[in-house]
């Protein structure tokens, strides 16, 4: 994810992994503020990003999908690709990047 430079040492990944049995995908962002974040992909709020402190000191959230959903992860009912991923903090993006469309 690219930091448009709200907190300079932000930083963030979007990952997708196709499988022939269940796609997963997930966003982590850390070396932000504790706090909440939305996840917005496409112009939709899809989730959450709960950041916290690690217990070895690191400051980081992860927020997982999955399909066939699975617990502990929310349902992949979208797909990502070839769209906008933004990571706000009220209506400011501190994470922002065009997911590939492949």
């Amino acid at each position: 994810l690219n930091n448009p430079g709200v907190y300079a040492a932000a930083s963030g990944d979007a990952k997708l992994e196709p499988r022939e049995d269940r796609t997963d995908f997930s966003v982590e962002i850390e070396d932000v503020p504790v706090g909440s974040y939305a996840l917005r992909i496409g112009g939709n709020i899809v989730g959450t990003i709960e950041v916290v402190t690690m217990p070895d000191g690191s400051v980081e959230g992860e927020l997982e999908f999955r399909n066939p959903v699975e617990p502990g992860k929310h349902l992949l009912d979208f797909d990502p690709r070839g769209q906008q991923i933004d990571v706000l903090e009220g209506a400011t993006v501190i994470l922002e990047k065009l997911f590939p469309s492949s």
